[in-house]
């Protein structure tokens, strides 16, 4: 899957997770990115696989890269596994080896209830073909048990070998050893394939939590939205290859801290994972769904082919912009760049101007240019439309008086208040003295 169809460059995490940043999940919607790895990638090793149907399959090397290349790796060993035949071969093997177990109880029974004369009797045979069988049985499941150990290590480098090498020296051949319960075993423990798996979920655990699947699956159902800039395609392929990790990554179910009610996780079954979607989508599409669509999706394929002709009737608004939007940048109206043509352009700075009259004659010389000049002719004399204060005074000799009038009225004013407040306050001496003798006469008279 190209990631810059899923993840276009700059897509943030705001735009494709709901609270985004709360809780980081094992593997996020973005991939990250190793760029010393991609370098590495163009070169990388490969190993020549040659398939049951003399087929040939070219399986990468690991190294080293970001936690989602090492699953993605881990998935690509568990099918090459597989698709060499190996896995198959082992349960055929197991089984043929308990139906040869369970023929050789029956005829070790037939021989001992066996009461004739004869020394080689043909329950005597069935006995020894039988044992002979489970023999062969036994050796081919080790040799095929053997060659699964020895093919996932050699897709490993010799640096990235260590860990593995290191989980197969606690865990194979050796007492005691602990599995991935926490729980301490005496006996030897021998190679098989639920070994073998057990191994590979602690490889898996020297990079993943313990609850990495059950922190995925809810991000999955509760941390994502469809971002604008992915097509709905793009964004789905996506969140189907997240679903798909899940069967993979560590879960609580195989560690110390599960319990009687702690389950394995699973991925998303079609419909449920269709009705999450469906919900990571806008809102005005999941409505338009409803209008259409009339039940709860059961399929994503179906589902995938309604949101697409969604997607057509309600384009984005960078689609319904064309060119301009992609000249912008694309986004909202509200949030989107300026481009360099929607720039409002600098304003020329002015020319100078200069007035030779104004500067002989007095005036101001830097607002207008000679030619313009509204307050001289060319000889120098004043202009009669000028309406100067000079000019307005020569023509009204009135308005010379004018302010001088008024001063002197401003000043007789002040003289008639002044005047006004005196003689206010000699008649005010006046009547306290007249009281005052009046109240003096009252007295007398009334003493006599």
């Amino acid at each position: 899957m190209s990631h810059a169809k899923v993840a276009p460059e700059g897509l943030k995490p705001q735009e494709c997770e709901r609270n985004a940043g709360r809780s980081k999940p094992p593997i996020p919607y973005i991939p990250e990115k190793d760029v010393l790895q991609e370098a590495v990638d163009s070169s990388a090793n490969t190993l020549k696989l040659t398939l049951p149907h003399k087929v040939e399959l070219r399986v990468p090397v690991w190294s080293k890269g970001t936690p989602e290349q090492f699953l993605v790796h881990v998935q690509s060993a568990l099918d090459a596994i597989r698709q060499k035949g190996l896995q198959a071969a082992l349960e055929k093997a197991h089984k043929d080896k308990e139906e040869w177990t369970e023929k050789l109880t029956l005829a070790i029974e037939a021989y001992a209830n066996y009461k004739g004369m004869d020394e080689n009797p043909p329950e005597k045979k069935v006995v020894a073909k039988a044992t002979e069988a489970v023999a062969r049985e036994k050796e081919t499941i080790e040799s095929l048990i053997a060659q699964v150990f020895q093919l996932y290590s050699n897709l490993l480098t010799e640096e990235a070998r260590r860990p593995w090498c290191k989980i197969l020296g606690e865990q194979i051949d050796v007492t005691p050893w602990v599995d991935l319960y926490g729980v301490e075993h005496a006996s030897k423990r021998h190679r098989s394939w639920k070994s073998f798996m057990e191994c590979v979920t602690f490889h898996l655990l020297s990079v993943f939590r313990s609850d990495a699947a059950e922190t995925q699956r809810f991000y999955i159902s509760n941390g994502l939205k469809k971002p604008n800039r992915v097509p709905i395609r793009q964004f789905v392929q996506r969140v189907q290859q997240l679903n798909g990790y899940l069967h993979l990554l560590p879960c609580l179910f195989f560690s110390e801290r599960a319990t009687k009610l702690t389950k394995e996780v699973e991925p998303f079954d079609d419909a449920d994972l269709a009705s999450h979607i469906l919900r990571m989508v806008p809102k005005h599409w999941q409505d338009q769904y409803e209008l259409t669509g009339g039940t709860v999706p059961q399929s994503v394929r179906k589902l995938l082919e309604a949101l697409e002709r969604i997607e057509k009737a309600f384009p984005t608004e960078k689609e319904r912009e064309g060119p301009k939007a992609s000249m912008t940048g694309g986004g909202s109206s509200k949030k989107r760049m300026v481009a360099f043509s929607d720039r409002i352009p600098k304003k020329s700075r002015k020319e100078a101007k200069h007035c030779a009259l104004c500067k002989k004659h007095g005036g101001a010389q830097n607002t207008h240019n000679t030619g313009d000049c509204r307050k001289y002719e060319k000889d120098g004399t004043p202009k009669r439309a000028f309406a100067g204060k000079g000019a307005q005074q020569q023509r009204n000799p009135r308005n010379r008086n004018a302010p001088r009038e008024s001063n002197n009225s401003y000043a007789q004013l002040s003289a008639k208040i002044a005047k006004l407040e005196k003689s206010n306050k000699k008649l005010k001496r006046a009547n306290k003295k007249r009281k005052r003798d009046h109240n003096s006469d009252s007295d007398d008279s009334d003493s006599s």
